[in-house]
């Protein structure tokens, strides 16, 4: 198991504004779960990320400052041994079915205006691993 946070308040004065500085988020954290059992040939991994929103650009005003907003991913990775050289795997992502969001605008204010929206959904790849 491992678990990571990472909090940042940094500020930059633009033209009289005080803003967040950019591609640092307040806020980041990962957790994750893993298991590996040699023996049996399965080991898992789960992992969680967490990111704040992000200050992307500076614009002219506050309302043309570009940000990309918070996101949160799950994803899950198994693998299985079934015989010596041959092993099954699994990789589930975006289990959480993170948007990622780009606005105009501080995202926590009510002004914020959505400028670039992307959805990729949860995905997965299911495989067989064959060691010469």
């Amino acid at each position: 198991m491992y678990a990571n946070y990472t909090y940042t308040k940094a500020e930059v004065e633009v033209a009289g504004r005080k803003l967040p500085l950019g591609s640092s988020p307040e806020n980041i954290a990962n957790f994750a779960i893993m298991y590996d059992n040699p023996k049996i040939g399965l080991s898992f991994v789960i992992s969680n990320n967490f990111r704040d929103d992000i200050l992307q650009s500076v614009g002219a005003d506050k309302f043309t400052d570009s940000y990309f907003k918070k996101e949160y991913h799950l994803d899950i990775s198994v693998t299985q041994r079934i015989f010596e050289n041959l092993t099954l795997f699994l990789q589930l992502n975006n289990l959480t079915d993170q948007e990622e969001q780009q606005v105009f605008g501080d995202p926590s204010e009510d002004y914020s205006k959505i400028q670039q929206w992307a959805k990729f959904n949860s995905y997965g790849t299911l495989g067989i691993s064959y060691k010469l």
